[in-house]
């Protein structure tokens, strides 16, 4: 189904040029037959019609309210009200010839029946082929199907539609494939991802952003935080953890009555696991380390993980700064790899900060990494040598892989010499990599 879909994209298009091209070769022969100067009349209507085009094409990227999907919508409307109009004032001029006698009515003339409707399908096209900063919702190429559609008007209306038909016929006719092209890209564009952009903020890691996201129009949406373009946090309808690492911890290390004991998250994010530890498990004391203030500040405006958290106590700062001054040790700490420097697209951790993980939770301590990037491999280069360097301060080192992919693919686990033990199964997630020391 959604390879039909793909296909069928390029029919709206094709449909929006052959009504350029039916639009501009109507208007032009109507006006034309009235006028006495040819060279002259042709010049002034190919130049008002290509520029109003032109116009339209530019103007398709500015923002009319809504994400991608609502401005291609808004624009077909417009095009369908410009041809409806056009085929009114040709019914006026089919009874009224007048209409097109002096410069006023033939201005009046070059304007409803080509200059308007081409200007329409100009700011169409140019919407289809906006994907949005922000929203990210792909539309078909429009190029090419658009050129044939040209070109196939072209022949159309010369050909076949203005010998045979009425002015006012015409541009029904188009009116009603432009209708037909309407309903099949709204058919083509309803399970493209839609997403809506509710705060943006500047901050220290780059923009922060909380954006919705749905897979469809009918799919169950998430919320998302983005700090310089890295998912720092995201949450389903329900408020549950919609990261699949998130989840994955929460099933797998809190699955006991009690849970594992006092909590260091390093990045909380949208503090939708933080809170969800701390209404499971009310014994486990959650400290959460942020590094930007903006993050938060999006976070507590958007997330309803944030309401009602005075529980957790909440750091802001450098996370290996913050680390060193925590009273501890923690039985678990959680780090959101999105909060570290990268380098190379993965999370820079030196030997150091490895050293300052470990005495944070003692002997008797647990570390899960969660976020790691799935285009890295797990038997080479880079996550095999990040495994490596942590087992100089971890007694026992894990690699999980996602079983059903993503973004959030991996998730490193460490264990000191005298961690409790625990079952190892982190939900979705399957073992690849065991090491001892």
């Amino acid at each position: 189904m959604n390879r039909i879909r793909g296909s069928m994209g390029v029919i709206p298009p094709l449909l929006a040029g052959a009504a350029v091209a039916g639009a501009a070769e109507m208007s032009a022969g109507l006006l034309l037959y009235s006028t006495d100067g040819f060279l002259p009349a042709l010049t002034l209507v190919l130049t008002v019609e290509t520029g109003a085009l032109a116009l339209g094409l530019w103007t398709g990227g500015f923002r009319l309210g809504g994400e991608a999907v609502e401005q291609v919508r808004r624009r077909w409307l417009f095009a369908l009200v410009t041809f409806a109009v056009a085929a009114a004032f040709s019914t006026g001029m089919t009874f009224m010839e007048e209409l097109l006698t002096g410069g006023l009515g033939q201005g009046l003339g070059l304007a409803l029946l080509g200059s308007l409707p081409l200007f329409a399908l100009g700011s169409l096209l140019g919407a289809m082929a906006q994907p949005g900063s922000s929203s990210r919702v792909p539309t078909a190429a429009i190029g090419v199907p658009s050129l044939v559609g040209l070109a196939l008007g072209f022949l159309l209306t010369g050909g076949l539609l203005m010998p045979n038909m009425a002015p006012y016929t015409f541009y029904l006719v188009f009116l009603t494939a432009l209708s037909g092209g309407a309903l099949l890209q709204g058919w083509v564009l309803e399970d493209r991802p839609i997403v809506a952009v509710l705060g943006r903020q500047g901050g220290e890691g780059g923009e922060v952003r909380v954006e919705d996201h749905f897979p469809g129009v009918s799919g169950q949406g998430k919320r998302v935080l983005l700090e310089g373009g890295r998912l720092r946090g995201a949450e389903d309808s329900g408020g549950f953890p919609a990261r699949n690492w998130e989840r994955a911890v929460l099933g797998g290390l809190f699955g006991s009555a009690r849970g594992p004991g006092p909590v260091l998250y390093l990045g909380g994010g949208s503090g939708t696991l933080a809170r969800r530890v701390r209404h499971d498990s009310p014994e486990n004391p959650v400290v959460v380390v942020e590094r930007s203030p903006a993050l938060l500040e999006l976070a507590r405006a958007h997330f309803r993980s944030w309401e009602n958290l005075e529980s957790v106590d909440l750091k802001v700062g450098e996370p290996w700064s913050v680390v060193t001054g925590l009273d501890g040790p923690f039985p678990l700490v959680i780090v959101d790899v999105g909060l570290l420097p990268a380098l190379g697209g993965l999370p820079w951790v030196q030997e150091g900060d490895w050293r300052k993980l470990a005495a944070s939770t003692g002997p008797g301590g647990r570390v899960v990494l969660g976020g790691l990037d799935g285009t890295a491999s797990s038997q080479g280069p880079p996550l095999q040598p990040m495994l490596e360097d942590a087992m100089i301060q971890f007694s026992t080192g894990a690699l999980y892989q996602a079983e059903e992919g993503g973004d959030d693919d991996f998730i490193l686990v460490l264990e000191g010499p005298e961690a409790l033990p625990w079952e190892g199964v982190l939900p979705g997630y399957r073992r690849l990599t065991m090491r001892e020391t």
